[in-house]
């Protein structure tokens, strides 16, 4: 098993321009983050992490698994559950995140899971490969065309990706009542102790975000296969899954 060392710190070679407006939105935080995206999402994080879950191909080991911008570990923990005897790694760009999944897995005392401080695009520089990359909430604010690139440095032949993310719905009274939704949210992160950032920047990331047809371009170019995509309830969410040839 590769050495993996808790909390570490990987230093970018490079990053992506978001970085810094990532680290504007979600510093000050983590330890609302939990509350808000429950109460943002009206709920619907819960279901669309159990579908993250459910879209991960059957019929082979996960013996090693990423969650990509694990954050405060909600979905690493769904997958410690899912795979118990896997070896889990969790990355985020933001400590403090981080700091709060470890408080999680300490309490649960998971002994499988490790956490590692660092952009999602520079995942490349971990050791090892993984057998399965999952990802909630990724692809619109991250440098997709280095993301595919690693991906296909670091997943074993045979393995998947499966990431979610906000996408803008293509009917026209959903679209409507998206915009809607946004304004509602907005006003609320307003009122949260250090979500104004985030609020000013959100709804425009994920309107401008063309994100699942990016992916599967990019995916496709570093030679991924077997592309499946689940569009969520009010065509607000899409997961994306994609395999890497044996």
């Amino acid at each position: 098993m590769p050495a993996i060392n808790e909390n570490s710190n990987s230093a970018a070679s490079s990053q992506h321009p978001n970085v810094a407006l990532l680290h504007a939105m979600f510093s000050g935080t983590a330890e609302t983050y939990d509350a808000v995206v429950s109460l943002t999402t009206l709920g619907m994080d819960r279901w669309w992490k159990r579908r993250l879950m459910k879209a991960v191909p059957e019929g082979r080991e996960y013996r090693r698994i990423l969650d990509l911008a694990c954050g405060t570990g909600i979905s690493t923990l769904k997958i410690a559950d899912r795979f118990p005897n896997a070896e889990i790694v969790g990355i985020d760009l933001m400590k403090s995140y981080l700091d709060v999944a470890s408080r999680k897995v300490k309490k649960q005392n998971r002994k499988n899971v490790a956490f590692i401080h660092m952009p999602v695009e520079n995942l490349a520089e971990l050791p090892g490969e993984f057998d399965l990359v999952l990802g909630s909430f990724v692809p619109k604010l991250v440098d997709l065309e280095r993301l595919a690139s690693s991906c296909s440095a670091k997943i074993s032949p045979g393995g998947a990706i499966v990431l979610h993310d906000f996408i803008v719905p293509n009917a026209l009274l959903l679209r409507l009542g998206f915009r809607a939704y946004w304004l509602l949210v907005k006003s609320f992160m307003r009122m949260r102790a250090g979500w104004a950032e985030t609020s000013q920047n959100l709804f425009r990331i994920i309107w401008e975000s063309n994100w699942q047809q990016d992916l599967q371009r990019v995916l496709t170019g570093e030679g991924f296969t077997d592309f499946y995509c689940e569009t969520q309830p009010l065509q607000v969410a899409r997961i994306v899954r994609a395999v890497r040839p044996e």
